[in-house]
Formats: structure tokens, C-alpha cells, sequence
């Protein structure tokens, strides 16, 4: 399923009955609705009540440069529905509000491969939570909170669930792209960064925590992997 609403003057809500029969055959579901006057909240059941089914392995919403508000949403695509690939896009909204701790609750992050989610210039406060992507995010992932005004420090288990030690022990993961924007976000405190493990795995990482208001830093072994910080 393919929607393509972008750079129009749409104004108004989005329904939480924006399908109207089952998805339980659908292979991918690619929403695009940047660019427009939208408003209000995400629907908390905009996705829980489709009905998606295990065929279901690409997941793209873009409403970015919207004036959606309000609090985001938990994702939840269905107990049966583990999709490979998955991309939000809701920068630059008036959305507000802590980051859920539950928002990806529903993810079966061992079955996904690429994901992205970029959340800049909102309005979020609060702290990251540790528990954010269930322990360790995929290889290949993207995450961009920046211009927002959080608060607090930078958990450890945040940075360790989306840069974890590859150890000798451990199979080898696959190589991937990390990459973390939390610039200007108004955190403070020492910010930990953890511990690359020497292995086989090539890992790129990119770390932007400029603008903020962090006061000592402290580094893990970088040995093996290439890391780059902004």
C-alpha cells in the first residue's frame, strides 16, 4: 500500500480509522504526508487496529513539516507483524511530551534490519529512556532527536542499546551504520560513551551531541571499529 498525500494544504486531524479493512496481506505500507497543515495528535490507534499480518516487512510514515502536537504514539503494527525495515519521519511538528519508554514496545528488534527515526525540532522534554529500543537497536539504524528541550543525562543503556560492544565471544553481528544526532537538546551531566570491543565487525558510528550542556566525557576503546564524533 502506497499513499502519497505530500505538499498539499491539507489541514485538520488524521483519523485513527484511516484503514478501513484488514492489512493482513500487505506487504509494505508507505505513507507520505509531508508538507501539509495537519494538526492535532497522532492517533494511538492509527496502526493497532489495521489488522497487519506477518506478510507485512517495510514500514515508511513521513509527516514531517506538519503542526501535528500532543504526545506520540506507541507503535504497535500487531502481535503477528515483524517488519524488516522501518522509517519515521515526524521532524518538525509541534509534537511535546516525554519519549515513551513503550513507543516501540511492540518491535521485534531481532527481525529488523534498517531503522530510522527522526524526531527533530519538537518540542520533547524529559529523559531518554534507557528502555527505548528494547536493548539493542538494528546495525543499521538512524536516530535524530536534535533541537528538541529534553532534559537530564544520557542513560547508559540508551547509548549501549544502540552502540553495543561486539564481543569475541559473541557471533559476529552484521556490519551496519550507526548514527545518533542529539544535538541541542539541553542535556547535561557526563555523557558515557560505551565500550567498542575489538572484532571482526567494521562499525561505523556517528555521534552528534553538540549544543548541549554536558560536563566531562569519557571514552571507550575504539579499537577496530571506525568512530566519529560531532
Amino acid at each position: 500500500l502506497w499513499i502519497g498525500l505530500f505538499r498539499n494544504q491539507f489541514s485538520g486531524s488524521i483519523s485513527g480509522n484511516l484503514w478501513r479493512s484488514s492489512m493482513s496481506n500487505a506487504y509494505s505500507l508507505t505513507v507520505l504526508a509531508y508538507e501539509n497543515r495537519f494538526t492535532g495528535v497522532i492517533p494511538a490507534d492509527m496502526f493497532s487496529g489495521a489488522g497487519f499480518g506477518p506478510a507485512l516487512v517495510f514500514v515508511q510514515l513521513d509527516a514531517r513539516l506538519n503542526n501535528f502536537s500532543g504526545l506520540l504514539p506507541v507503535l504497535d503494527f500487531g502481535p503477528n507483524t515483524s517488519p524488516s525495515t522501518v522509517s519515521i519521519w515526524l521532524s518538525d511538528n509541534q509534537l511535546s511530551g516525554d519519549l515513551p519508554p513503550t513507543m516501540f514496545s511492540y518491535f521485534n528488534w531481532t527481525k529488523i534490519i534498517s531503522f530510522e527515526l527522526f524526531l527533530h525540532r519538537n518540542q520533547l522534554t524529559g529523559d531518554l529512556p534507557s528502555t527505548l529500543f528494547g536493548g539493542s537497536a538494528p546495525a543499521s539504524s538512524v536516530i535524530d532527536l536534535s533541537f528538541n528541550s529534553m532534559s537530564g543525562t544520557v542513560p547508559a543503556g540508551f547509548l549501549n542499546s544502540l552502540f553495543p560492544p561486539v564481543s569475541p565471544s559473541s557471533p559476529t553481528p552484521t556490519p551496519g551504520s550507526l548514527q545518533l544526532n542529539i544535538k541541542n537538546c539541553n542535556l547535561t551531566g557526563a555523557l558515557v560513551l560505551p565500550e567498542f570491543v575489538t572484532g571482526s565487525r567494521r562499525l561505523y558510528a556517528n555521534l552528534n551531541a553538540a549544543s548541549n550542556r554536558f560536563s566531562s566525557i569519557s571514552f571507550g576503546s575504539t579499537s577496530g571499529n571506525y568512530l566519529r564524533f560531532l
